[in-house]
């Protein structure tokens, strides 16, 4: 049986469909990714990518990534729970085609980062607010440094053990 998709509610609660033209996307460049999502990531949005562990969303995530980067994009992938280096080896394992990672990363186009983070997170003894105000400076600063149109935070659930409040937290992620 084939089920067309007929739509999704976005993030800010619009629904979206074919016929929702007038939203710019960024094309991920995943076979049938872009088709459901019509065409893409919405510009400017907010997208979660979710799912137990093992399902392969940091994979994903850095597929989205390399073919940004690949289209002429910049892309920034901040790893918070897994070294760069680490997430490099498994993404070369998984992906044998992606030959030119490493030139991506030496032009720039790709930026893989976290280390700073995570180790600044596991240090601190400040206060929830003022840790995640840190942690949200050194994302703008590696955007910025990048001129990034993608970014990614894999995993964003570490950044929910700065903020134990709920309401601070949904807050926080949503300014973002």
């Amino acid at each position: 049986a084939y089920v067309k998709n007929v739509g999704f509610i976005a993030a800010n609660g619009d629904w979206m469909n074919e016929e929702t033209e007038d939203i710019e996307r960024i094309p991920t460049g995943v076979s049938g990714l872009d088709q459901m999502l019509f065409g893409g990531i919405p510009k400017y949005n907010q997208t979660i990518i979710a799912g137990g562990p093992g399902t392969g969303k940091t994979l994903l995530s850095f597929e989205i990534a390399y073919n940004i980067a690949k289209s002429g994009a910049n892309a920034v992938f901040i790893a918070l729970e897994e070294s760069p280096k680490d997430i490099l080896k498994n993404v070369k394992n998984a992906f044998k085609n992606f030959k030119d990672i490493d030139e991506l990363i030496a032009s720039k186009k790709l930026m893989i980062s976290g280390d700073d983070v995570s180790l600044r997170l596991q240090q601190s003894n400040d206060s929830e607010l003022y840790a995640f105000g840190n942690v949200i400076s050194d994302f703008e600063n590696m955007i910025t440094a990048n001129g990034a149109q993608l970014v990614v935070i894999d995993s964003i659930s570490l950044l929910k053990l700065i903020l134990s409040d709920e309401i601070k937290y949904r807050k926080a992620v949503l300014a973002m």
